[in-house]
């Protein structure tokens, strides 16, 4: 029984990674706005207010499980491996409503500067927006959402009724999904997987061909008390796409995993999603853990490392603690960002966990050698130490912001805490 629960404990591990104008994604928690809970999800409507003259905008609403990974109960398209793993029966169980279980995204180019005095335009012109007879609109829910950051705003309505189709609103982000081969490109960047069976990126690239990251290898070190060490990397991992769901704001692709174990290709039978933006890549990870990290001596853990084409030294700066010797504990770090720097473009890569005990550290070569890791080729990366985890549910995530030089702190800003913003009901 212990080695059953012990080879849940990895699968659940080495499933960490495969899950025009600037514009980033703003994901707002149905917990935030509660005065839309309940309401018809065909019936919303955003829109921003620019001199005095009120615009639609993109809204897409998601339903998330555990508020971290997406589910996709109508697929844009399902491939073949979809019928032969877990997935969420194809009905509406929210029969259109807006739930707890539900979450709104919007793009933060699509928030305008906006005055005390636009709210009381907004409210006005909510007939335009809705498309109905002014003297209908009697108590209807307006949320205005401000962006921290940007200082800007967008208001999102129940119209009642389901407002009128424009082609700003409708029109798909130009996301490119090659699904046989693994590449997903936008405008403005490129990501590409290593292998048809690998869950990790083998480079990303910022239009028109100045690379980021060149490579990347995952790998996964346990040494238990009571049992021999066990070593995994990305060779012991396949991966397929399922599904796939094209939206008017993002792309989000459904991946199966499997697992090598002494020769045995073992399915958790567990779908998981990498949603795509046309600048960010959002890569949430959902584990439950059968039982403590305690039952794990340390340096047992989880690497991810990559490759970056130029000066290391010069060109990647790091907002996080760096992996100490064993004994040491880690201070957790406050940003837990690394930024790649190429020419005039950026990557932010920003590393979030719900976990206090699960703290991300930088790790070298060097670092992972001394605390006696396994030997790995990449430049530099971050490790997880999974000794201090209790019994249960974690969830952490990835995120990769893509910009130019002249948006380095919003980058990084985002990268560390997403998007802040704050909500004001107008009711």
């Amino acid at each position: 029984m212990h080695q059953f629960c012990l080879l849940l404990f990895v699968i659940s591990f080495v499933m960490f990674f495969g899950k025009q104008a600037w514009g980033f994604p703003v994901l707002i928690p149905a917990e935030k706005v509660t005065s839309l809970l309940g309401k018809n999800r065909n019936h919303l409507a955003a829109f921003q207010v620019t001199r005095n003259t009120v615009h639609r905008i993109p809204l897409q609403v998601d339903e998330v499980e555990a508020g971290v990974a997406l589910v996709l109960r109508n697929p844009t398209h399902t491939l073949p491996l979809r019928k032969k793993v877990s997935h969420p029966d194809s009905k509406d169980p929210f029969a259109g409503r807006f739930t707890s279980y539900h979450r709104l995204l919007l793009d933060d180019d699509n928030f305008a500067a906006c005055d005390t005095g636009c709210e009381t335009y907004a409210k006005a012109q909510l007939h335009q927006v809705c498309s109905t007879a002014k003297d209908s609109l009697t108590n209807l829910n307006l949320v205005r959402l401000n962006l921290r950051h940007l200082k800007t705003s967008a208001f999102v309505v129940d119209c009642g009724q389901e407002p009128p189709a424009e082609e700003r609103v409708t029109q798909k982000q130009k996301i490119d999904a090659d699904f046989k081969g693994r590449i997903f490109s936008t405008d403005l960047f490129r990501y590409e997987y290593k292998s048809d069976r690998s869950i990790l990126p083998k480079s990303v690239t910022i239009h028109p061909d100045i690379p980021l990251l060149s490579d990347s290898e995952l790998s996964v070190y346990l040494k238990p008390k009571m049992m021999f060490n066990m070593y995994f990397t990305e060779k012991d991992i396949f991966s397929e796409f399922t599904s796939y769901t094209q939206s008017n704001v993002s792309t989000a692709i459904e991946v199966s995993f499997a697992i090598d174990i002494f020769g045995m290709k073992v399915s958790p039978h567990v779908c998981c999603d990498v949603s795509v933006y046309k600048d960010a890549l959002y890569l949430p990870v959902m584990i439950d853990l059968p039982f403590a990290g305690s039952s794990f001596q340390e340096g047992s853990g989880l690497f991810f490392g990559f490759t970056y084409p130029g000066d290391v030294q010069k060109d990647v700066e790091i907002f996080m603690p760096r992996l100490l010797p064993l004994g040491q504990k880690p201070t957790p770090g406050s940003i837990n960002v690394v930024l790649i720097k190429a020419k005039e473009k950026r990557l932010a890569i920003g590393f979030r966990t719900n976990n206090k005990n699960l703290v991300p550290a930088v790790a070298f070569p060097d670092d992972l050698k001394r605390n006696m890791f396994k030997v790995v080729k990449s430049d530099l990366g971050v490790f997880y130490d999974i000794t201090k985890l209790e019994k249960g549910f974690q969830h952490f995530d990835m995120w990769f912001f893509v910009g130019d030089a002249s948006q380095e702190k919003t980058l990084i800003e985002y990268a560390k805490n997403g998007i802040i913003f704050e909500v004001k009901s107008l009711n």
